[in-house]
Parts: C-alpha cells; structure tokens; sequence
C-alpha cells in the first residue's frame, strides 16, 4: 500500500512540476514575441539574435545546426536581420566560407533592454522568502534530473 500512495504523491508532484515547466515555456515565449514586436522581427530572428549572442561570433552553418531549420529560412531571416542592422558580416566577402556573423550595437542594445525586463523576474524572486526561493531551486533541479533521463 504505501508504494502506491508514494508513487501518486510522486505522480503528483511531476504533474506540477511539469504545469510550472509549462508556465515558464510560456513565459519565454511571451519574451520573445515581446521582443519581435518592439524591434518589428520574427521569433526566428530573436533566437539568432539568442545564439549569435551567447556565442559572440557564428558562421551560418552554425546557426544551422544550432537552431536546427532549413538553410532557406536560416539565409532569409539572416538577411533581415542584416538588413534591420541588428548583425554584420564579420570576414572576407569573397569566400562565403570564410565569413561569420556578430551582433551589431542596435542588435546588442536590443538584447540588453530585454534582459533588464528579466532582471525584474529576478528581482522579484530575490523578494521572495527564502523558503519559496529553495522551493522553486529545488523544483528546478528536479526539471532538470528528469529531462536528463
């Protein structure tokens, strides 16, 4: 009998931790549309944006592989993303494979006014009791540990 009872209880607290999981997927999702709306650019072009910045320089064929999408939508939304001057073309323009892509200063103000909307979210949990803040620690780990098996 009581494995029964742990494995509900256990049950129970994935289905929660999944319900948070959810939320927070949503939430950063709402970031991004957020941020393609200010700067007038696709989901697509926020998450180069993403990529370009948390790896300073990427060729396309890095980007390719890290998003994962078709090399025609990888190139256009490049393309925009040049055009809007929120990247530039770091290499020699004769050999496409010698050629790389950076964050200009418009992309990098832009990806830095949407982290001090996050540094609100992380404000606000510093405000949190101590106890709630373990809590959602201690929850996020366990995110983690499952998604690894």
């Amino acid at each position: 009998m009581p494995l029964k009872y742990d494995a509900a209880i256990r049950i129970a607290q994935l289905r929660e931790i999944l319900g948070l999981l959810d939320s927070f997927t949503r939430m950063g999702k709402q970031h991004s549309q957020m941020i393609a709306q200010v700067a007038g650019i696709s989901e697509l072009e926020v998450m180069i944006l993403r990529e370009i910045q948390m790896n300073h320089i990427l060729t396309p064929t890095m980007i390719i592989n890290s998003i994962k999408l078709s090399q025609c939508l990888i190139k256009a939304a490049l393309d925009s993303l040049m055009e809007k001057q929120l990247i530039e073309k770091i290499g020699d323009d004769r050999d496409e494979g010698a050629w790389a892509f950076g964050l200009s200063e418009d992309g990098d103000m832009l990806l830095i006014s949407s982290a001090i909307i996050k540094g609100k979210l992380a404000e606000r949990f510093a405000h949190l009791p101590r106890s709630e803040q373990l809590q959602i620690l201690s929850n996020l780990n366990l995110i983690a540990e499952i998604m690894q098996e």
